[in-house]
């Protein structure tokens, strides 16, 4: 019985997985974010950046992370968070509403 059990429960959780739709959404620019250039240390580990400067690697806007403000405004048009790229500028999100592609397009940040 145990067996049937945990079988239907598989079936059941891989067939809600197969209708989850994953998007990446690039964002266009790293524009009012709350990090600076700066101030390095605030979002690199001191390893990070003694080896920069250890290699006379500058540090610049790909460093930065994904603006928070536009990971927000995409998550509340129904999405759930996944991962996010500061090197890309963007997020994975599995979509929770119906109608979250036409949405995120709209925003101008996308």
């Amino acid at each position: 019985m145990k067996q049937i059990f945990l079988v239907i429960f598989f079936l059941v959780l891989v067939l809600v997985e197969a209708h989850a739709q994953y998007y990446w959404v690039g964002f266009t620019d790293k524009n009012d974010s709350p990090w600076s250039l700066s101030m390095p240390e605030a979002y690199l580990s001191e390893r990070a950046i003694q080896r920069r400067t250890d290699q006379n690697i500058p540090i610049d806007s790909l460093d930065l992370p994904v603006n928070s403000t536009y990971m927000m405004q995409v998550i509340q048009l129904g999405a759930k968070f996944i991962h996010s790229s500061k090197w890309l500028n963007g997020i994975t999100v599995q979509a929770l509403s119906e109608d979250f592609a036409e949405h995120v397009h709209e925003l101008p940040f996308v």
